[in-house]
Order: structure tokens, then C-alpha cells, then sequence
């Protein structure tokens, strides 16, 4: 669920990779329509559960996307042409993203 990929398995990777995310900084919402959403600040490595003004940048996407998302089978640029993702923010963040998320991938 979308609950535990941010609350478990994302905090244990900001906690695992602290130095990383300060390093690379920012707060960055997930929203997920009808599960919630999360916000994870690289600033404080924490996840927070709730809908943040001051994010950097914003993801909105599905819960069919999100799983596809979190399988590495989303194609973000096809994704965001096609209406499945949408972004709100410095969209050049998603490069920092992708390093925290490739980073937990080369930890399992």
C-alpha cells in the first residue's frame, strides 16, 4: 500500500541514507487520490502524512500508477504526456528522486 511504501519502507531508506538526502535536500508530496498523502523533506529525513504548501516539488498520480511507480514499470516523461502523472514544482528535483529511489534498489 501506498501507507507502507512511504511510512515504512521510504523512512527506513531516508534514515539508512541521511547524509545522501541532506545532501541532496528538498520536500518533495506525493499524492495518491483516494489513499492520501505524503510528503518526504530530504532536509529532515522525515515523511510527514500530510498535504504540504511548501513542497519543492509535487507528484499526483493513481493508484494504478503508483504501484507501477514503485516496480520501476513507469515511464515518468510518458507518464506526465499522458495525464497519469502530474507535477507541480521544480521539475528538475526528479533527478534527486530517482537517485533516493535507485539507491534503495541497490540496497535489496
Amino acid at each position: 500500500s501506498p501507507r507502507s511504501f512511504f511510512e515504512i519502507g521510504c523512512q527506513s531508506l531516508m534514515n539508512a541514507e541521511a547524509e545522501f538526502c541532506t545532501t541532496m535536500g528538498g520536500r518533495y508530496a506525493f499524492t495518491v487520490p483516494g489513499e492520501g498523502t505524503w510528503v518526504l523533506d530530504f532536509w529532515t529525513t522525515t515523511v510527514e502524512r500530510t498535504p504540504s504548501e511548501t513542497s519543492d516539488l509535487t507528484l499526483t498520480l493513481g493508484l494504478e500508477a503508483f504501484k507501477r511507480l514503485c516496480t520501476g514499470e513507469l515511464c515518468v516523461p510518458d507518464a506526465h504526456r499522458d495525464g497519469q502523472l502530474c507535477l507541480d514544482g521544480d521539475r528538475r528535483l526528479l533527478a534527486n528522486l530517482g537517485a533516493f529511489f535507485a539507491r534503495g534498489s541497490d540496497a535489496t
